[in-house]
């Protein structure tokens, strides 16, 4: 079956232009260029000094003929989930060089389809999985842009890995930070130390309170992570840190080995020392009990004159000191990004 994907508008984190990118939206509207490609990952699992062979196909679905270039690139993921994309040959696990492929450049007519013939050559030094990726897509036409505008390429990114065996497996977690606590959320570092792609890891932490009673679990959704990498996996959870005290975070990754591994943090909650903002003569007040105080002024309403008094007084003591009552998009710190939530539940 054939993975259909309109390559005239995407929002996805694939290759805007080749070198050091980082990518974010990459895709915009251009005039329709529609095809389907069979295969978004080709997965090898050859040995050293072995050879495998494999395919995809391509059909135009455009209404006139397209002209399709495929090209062999390198590629990283950052630490947040971003892909970075770079010349063949350029990070130290590639296997593009390992690669051949054929047709490279095709022309299709409408509703045609092309196989393209893949075939992995891996030397007898591999071990450990090894990446890189075919960039797909139609060849820039050399027309002249209008004053100020841009030219907006359509291309698609079919990544392969290459994973010779046995090779070693492991990991460790590196950082763990508790990000807010209205609800409490949790970000742990986790860097794969072994020399193989790991595949749907997952991470899991705990509450405690100081005497060792759980009060509640996190967990994050699958991941990944290739060899020598780190990423940053986020969790959250529906538990409110309203009661002061000391409590434990306890993060572990499961990847599949024969143990798991564990990082902790401590957390302490700071009892609410709340006193007027500005020039206002009442306290604020937590109008829903969900631990975040939108009442500025203290009138017993949210409106825009709470949005008014925290963005001109969110550098003062009164907020700072009482942070975790006023971090609306709960990320831990009051700035600037705490004023679109606020102004959000004024708009509920």
């Amino acid at each position: 079956m054939l993975r259909r994907i309109s390559l005239g508008f995407i929002a996805a984190r694939f290759a805007a232009c080749l070198g050091a990118v980082i990518i974010a939206v990459c895709l915009w509207q251009v005039v329709g260029l529609s095809v389907a490609i069979s295969k978004s990952v080709l997965y090898f699992d050859s040995q050293p000094e072995g050879t495998e062979e494999a395919s995809f196909m391509i059909e135009n679905n455009e209404g006139q003929k397209l002209t399709v270039r495929i090209r062999l690139v390198d590629w990283e993921d950052t630490p947040d989930g971003r892909t970075l994309i770079l010349p063949a040959d350029t990070v130290d696990r590639s296997c593009a060089s390992w690669i051949g492929y054929a047709p490279q450049m095709f022309d299709l007519l409408p509703g045609q389809k092309q196989e393209i013939r893949v075939t992995m050559n891996v030397p007898a030094s591999a071990v450990g999985t090894y990446w890189a990726a075919f960039l797909v897509d139609k060849p820039a036409e050399p027309t002249a842009l209008p004053e100020g505008g841009i030219r907006a390429k359509t291309q698609f990114l079919i990544k392969i890995y290459q994973t010779s065996l046995p090779a070693a497996t492991s990991g460790k977690i590196t950082k763990v930070v508790v990000d807010g606590l209205n609800p409490l959320g949790v970000t742990l570092e986790f860097t794969n130390t072994g020399e193989t792609r790991m595949q749907d890891v997952s991470a899991t932490a705990t509450l405690q309170d100081s005497n060792g009673r759980t009060l509640g679990n996190l967990s994050s959704d699958p991941f990944s992570v290739l060899p020598e990498h780190t990423i940053d996996v986020a969790m959250s959870s529906s538990l409110y840190m309203q009661i002061p005290g000391v409590y434990l975070v306890t993060a572990v990754v499961d990847y599949g080995a024969d143990y798991v591994v564990a990082g902790q943090v401590a957390l302490q909650v700071k009892p609410l020392s709340l006193s007027p903002i500005g020039p206002t003569a009442k306290t604020p007040t937590d109008l829903d009990g969900d631990g975040l105080y939108e009442d500025i002024d203290g009138d017993g309403r949210l409106t825009e004159g709470d949005l008014a008094l925290f963005k001109a007084h969110l550098g003062d003591t009164p907020v700072t000191r009482n942070a975790h009552a006023f971090d609306y998009n709960n990320d831990g710190k009051i700035t600037q990004d705490d004023v679109d939530p606020l102004r959000e539940m004024i708009s509920r």
